[in-house]
């Protein structure tokens, strides 16, 4: 199993849109092949910072999500 954890941090004008499009996106990315688990976490004090948090079978599983529409 693969654990990955991705920080991201954007301009604050920007953390809506990127919310609306990870909450549309996840349903997809949580059903994709290899996938067991994707969450979201938000800094408390920092709000334009985020991290995706998700678990996958392995590397080649990861890779063929990155490499998906």
């Amino acid at each position: 199993m693969l654990i990955r954890i991705v920080r991201m941090t954007f301009a604050p004008e920007s953390v809506e849109t990127f919310l609306d499009q990870f909450d549309e996106s996840a349903p997809k990315i949580r059903s994709f092949p290899g996938c067991h688990y994707l969450e979201l976490w938000r800094d408390h004090d920092t709000p334009h910072v985020s991290t995706t948090h998700s678990h996958w079978d392995g590397e080649a599983a990861l890779d063929r999500y990155g490499q998906s529409d």
